[in-house]
């Protein structure tokens, strides 16, 4: 009986190698990582309206354009970043230069925004994965100067420093779209045919410039900032009133009680009124409990050097009505306002 012929016998050996995570790469890399300090400028992109598009599209679909849409940043208009960070709906980009290139790096990132926010509503009409309405408006921040840079070896890792922090508030600021530049960006850097669509503005920044305001640089016709940015940032002097009263004199005071503060209020500002009540079980008074009732029903009169807060006695005693709070008991009025200045 002849058997069946079997070919050579091969033995495959599978190699299988894990591959590394995220988290693990980084480790190892911050285990060797240094700072350095580097003359950089600082460009923060967002599109406006993402989260309110996230919210009434798909996931897929979300996923889809902002992947569509970095790649498009990196590829047609900063091809020459020197490190990027996703920042969810935008790009941290950083850009290296020194005293040859200042000038050229600078007019290229500028010319790249300026073409990339005249260009952003249609940016995606040919693109066949996008098949779906996407938002129309991108800001830009900029600024300019140092950076502590953290890197293993010839690698990156990330940028931090004051610089990072001042051009994503200006990003904040470029709004409902366009490009908000610092002034220590110097307008000289500015390409000659960009400087007449910027304009030279003053403003304050919160944690950054409260008091004193900063110059910036704001595209034309494009940014509204916002009243409050020429304004100086004022920490809110609030202050607390308390006015208590025994609850078995309040059906003889009226429909109103008058509390009488020592100031006036600011009254572009928010006031609070909180009715604090005894904590009450079975008919009795728990020492030491309180139970606070937002309290809506006041009207607030200004007067000279003080102000009135007259609350409505009607919906307090329905309150304490219905929290069974007993007549021999006191309730507090507790007051906070900002002072008018």
């Amino acid at each position: 009986m002849t058997g069946a012929r079997h070919g050579p016998l091969v033995l495959y050996l599978a190699v299988v190698v894990k591959s590394r995570s995220q988290p693990e790469i980084l480790r190892d890399q911050l285990v060797q990582a240094q700072g350095r300090s580097e003359f950089v400028i600082v460009v923060f992109v967002d599109v406006r309206g993402f989260t309110r598009f996230s919210k009434i599209t798909e996931s897929p679909d979300s996923a889809m354009f902002i992947k569509r849409f970095y790649l498009k940043l990196l590829w047609d208009y900063f091809p020459d970043a020197s490190f990027c960070r996703p920042t969810g709906d935008g790009l941290m980009l950083i850009f290296r230069y020194d005293e040859a290139n200042l000038p050229e790096v600078s007019k290229s990132i500028l010319d790249a925004c300026v073409r990339c926010l005249s260009e952003f509503s249609m940016m995606f009409t040919s693109d066949p994965m996008i098949n779906f309405d996407v938002p129309q408006n991108i800001g830009f921040g900029i600024a300019r100067g140092t950076a502590c840079c953290l890197h293993a070896g010839e690698e990156s890792i990330d940028y931090s420093g004051h610089l990072l922090n001042l051009a994503q508030a200006l990003l904040d600021l470029a709004r409902p779209s366009g490009i908000v530049i610092d002034g220590g960006f110097r307008v000289e850097m500015i390409p000659d045919g960009l400087k007449p669509d910027f304009q030279r503005q003053l403003i304050y920044i919160t944690a950054m410039a409260e008091s004193e305001p900063v110059e910036v640089f704001v595209q034309r016709d494009f940014v509204r900032l916002p009243a409050k940015a020429h304004k100086p940032i004022i920490e809110k002097p609030w202050k607390t009133h308390h006015s208590v009263v025994n609850i078995a004199q309040l059906g003889a005071i009226g429909d109103t009680y008058a509390v009488v503060l020592p100031t006036q209020v600011d009254e572009g500002e928010e006031i609070n009124v909180t009715m604090v009540t005894p904590a009450i079980q079975d008919g009795h008074e728990i020492k030491g409990f309180s139970v606070e009732h937002s309290f809506a029903s006041f009207e607030l009169s200004n007067k000279p050097r003080r102000a009135l807060v007259n609350l409505d006695l009607k919906s307090a005693t329905s309150l304490l009505e219905k929290n069974r709070v007993p007549l021999e008991c006191d309730v507090s009025f507790r007051i906070q306002y900002v002072a008018a200045r």
